[in-house]
């Protein structure tokens, strides 16, 4: 029997090819975070994780923008 040798940190979190392109790093959330993410996710309906992200960045749009903003002076 053959043991496969232990992957690194990086290897873990890095990009791999899948057959619907390039996937990106996952994100290890903490279990307080987890547990509201997860449960927003729920409340909001989705299925992937990518669209509760961009549901979050949409609401945050104005916030973020006005952040930029004051970033740039």
């Amino acid at each position: 029997m053959e043991l496969k040798p232990k992957r690194t940190e990086a290897e873990r979190l890095s990009y791999g090819i899948h057959r619907k392109g390039l996937r990106d790093r996952k994100m290890r959330l903490s279990l307080n975070v987890a547990r509201r993410f997860f449960g927003l996710q729920d409340m909001l309906g989705f299925d992937k994780a990518s669209n509760t992200v961009e549901w979050l960045l949409n609401q945050a749009k104005a916030e973020i923008n006005r952040l930029a903003k004051e970033k740039k002076k």
